[in-house]
């Protein structure tokens, strides 16, 4: 179907298709990024407004940072804004219909649009547009007129006119956003509440989590990332009733919103030192789940698998760090003391606190977090990382971990290094500058000469 509008509009969806894609996929094979949006924007003037306005904001940023172009930017801020504002004032219109297929188009525009106001660096407008959509606007599509129900494995949801791929993302956006660090702001809005079986969420997703079978190989990353996925969300679900005193940083390390307040303190529960035989039947399956992504892994570091090096890394990054929680999934963890015995320190992992495990337990750990590090190094060095906006997460959160929970101050260093060759990179609401900035002080000087040192 012709695009609306003037000539220069296919050209901002060529770019769009070609650039822009690319760089929010985190270099994934996503079929949100690469046919649903695409084809919506053929067929909705509303979505193809929003990518017009995401593309000529990226067409802009690549001028502005040439040194050696007359190139001007502005023309191409205007269209962004004009396509933008055109494209918001329609969202009514699409949501006055009734039926799934206007929940589709709005789970489109409201992906596009949380984006535009990431990049425009206005996170917390970013976050309220996703939750009154939800709320307000898709939600009340529904037949239930309730939280979405969802799935990360077949069947991915019981309505099957929506497409499973578009409601993932907004599954994995809702994690991430759980898991926020920047501002306290987010913290006082009002999260749905959901059943036993299902996590807490932003915007109103209720999670189902069944045991599944790790199968003994992978066809392809997508479906190693839902089986990953698929883990962690059990894992944050089990641990949830267990830690009593969760910290801020225990939950950020988890990917839970789920505070103290939160969680049930009924002397009738098991003691946390207990054994949780269900993390360790969890941590034998993410052990699975490792054999069976080698082959992918392996093929990855191939001229053949280049493409999905980055990819291929984030996701064992990201499964080196849910293995650190269930090895201490039995521990008994005290979060009362966050203070460490550098005074100018001013965070300490509550993961360390009365850490009573074995030296080889401990060394164990260690190598996993040295483990992370050098993954992230590696995939930070290859040439096609993208130091730039990605809309889902890879590395960050994982590297904020490690430098929050190591010790040694020359592991902390390394973490810094790192995230001083990512610069540029943004994971939706994660920043590799803040990260970097918040590892820096809890160096044992505090951080004082890297806290103004700019990535470099």
């Amino acid at each position: 179907m012709p695009l609306q509008g003037a000539p220069e509009e296919e050209q901002y969806f060529q770019y769009f298709r070609e650039k822009t894609a690319y760089q929010l996929s985190g270099g994934f094979d996503d079929g949100v990024w690469n046919m649903i949006v695409l084809q919506a924007g053929r067929s909705q003037p509303t979505i193809q407004y929003l990518i017009s306005s995401l593309a000529a904001l990226g067409k802009a940023k690549a001028i502005s940072m040439l040194a050696d172009t007359t190139e001007n930017p502005l023309p191409h801020l205007e269209h962004a804004y004009q396509r933008y504002g055109q494209a918001v004032r329609d969202i009514r219109s699409i949501a006055s219909t009734s039926g799934l297929e206007a929940v589709q188009t709005l789970l489109v525009a409201s992906l596009l649009i949380y984006v535009f106001e990431i990049l425009q660096g206005d996170t917390l407008a970013a976050i309220s547009h996703l939750q009154n959509t939800f709320k307000n606007l898709i939600l009340q599509l529904l037949p239930t007129r309730g939280p979405f129900p969802y799935t990360h494995l077949s069947p991915i949801t019981k309505y099957t006119s929506i497409d499973s791929d578009l409601l993932t993302a907004f599954a994995r956006l809702d994690v991430q956003l759980c898991t926020h660090l920047l501002d306290t702001q987010l913290s006082n809005q009002t999260f749905f509440s959901t059943t036993s079986k299902a996590k807490t969420t932003i915007i109103g997703i209720a999670y189902t989590i069944e045991p599944a079978t790790i199968t003994g190989t992978y066809r392809d990353l997508s479906t190693a990332r839902r089986y990953l996925e698929h883990l962690q969300q059990r894992c944050r679900s089990s641990l949830a009733s267990k830690l009593r005193m969760m910290s801020r940083y225990a939950s950020l390390w988890l990917g839970s919103s789920i505070m103290a307040q939160d969680i049930d303190t009924d002397t009738d529960n098991p003691s946390i030192s207990e054994p949780n035989t269900e993390l360790e039947s969890q941590a034998l399956q993410l052990a699975q789940w490792k054999l069976a992504f080698l082959p992918l892994f392996n093929h990855a570091l191939t001229p053949q698998g280049a493409r999905n090096f980055v990819p291929a890394h984030s996701l064992l990054v990201q499964a080196s760090t849910t293995s650190v929680i269930f090895s201490r999934s039995s521990q008994s963890w005290n979060f009362s003391s966050c203070t460490s015995t550098h005074q100018s320190r001013r965070f300490q992992c509550p993961l360390t606190a009365n850490d009573s495990r074995s030296l080889a337990e401990k060394e164990m750990e260690r190598e996993t977090f040295q483990e992370i590090i050098n993954l992230c190094r590696t995939a930070a060095r290859h040439e096609s990382f993208i130091k730039d906006f990605v809309i889902h997460e890879g590395f960050l959160r994982s590297l904020f971990a490690v430098g929050l929970c190591v010790e040694e101050d020359d592991v902390k260093r390394e973490v810094l290094d790192v995230l001083s060759e990512m610069k540029g990179r943004r994971e939706g609401v994660w920043d590799v500058e803040v990260v970097r900035r918040t590892v820096a002080e809890t160096l044992g000087d505090g951080g004082n000469q890297w806290s103004c040192r700019p990535c470099v």
